[in-house]
């Protein structure tokens, strides 16, 4: 009966131990298009952009933005950027935050830093971290937010 005891006290440990572990989730690969219709003052600006979100561990990531852009006049322009994660770490289950450790644009991109601003807002507050939540729908298919808005649905691989 002592036995019996101990291995059911085991096994309930056992499972809330696993119940409470957060998910592994590095590497986490994702990608996605998405069409980003923002309204200013002066008109409506059209993102048409893949993004690549890459969190290689809890440390560092990459998220790569490209595409195209037309602004409220009609103008088109590139987009290609590469924003390199450093500094990472895991907030609670479903939330990461890293910061931004450098911007390279491409040698395409023409996209004003002013447009690329805003796009980035939708992403971040702050020009240094992003602080993204991760929900996980079924295998392999997420559903990536910040605290103000959805940004993507992607598909790992």
């Amino acid at each position: 009966m002592k036995y019996i005891l101990i291995t059911i006290i085991v096994l309930i440990a056992i499972i809330f131990f696993f119940l409470f572990l957060p998910p592994a989730i590095y590497p986490f690969k994702c990608i996605a298009f998405s069409e980003y219709n923002l309204l200013k003052k002066t008109g409506n600006i059209k993102f048409n952009i893949a993004q690549d979100l890459r969190f290689y561990n809890e440390q560092n990531g990459l998220l790569d933005l490209r595409g195209e852009v037309e602004d409220e006049f009609g103008g088109k322009y590139i987009l290609e950027r590469k924003i390199t994660l450093t500094s990472g770490k895991r907030i609670d289950n479903d939330t990461v935050e890293y910061k931004f450790l450098k911007v390279e644009k491409g040698k395409v991109d023409d996209t004003s830093e002013e447009l690329y601003e805003i796009l980035i807002s939708e992403f971040t507050s702050s020009k240094e971290s992003l602080q993204l939540d991760l929900l996980q729908l079924r295998p392999n298919v997420w559903v990536i937010r910040t605290s103000t808005s959805f940004l993507m649905a992607c598909y790992t691989y």
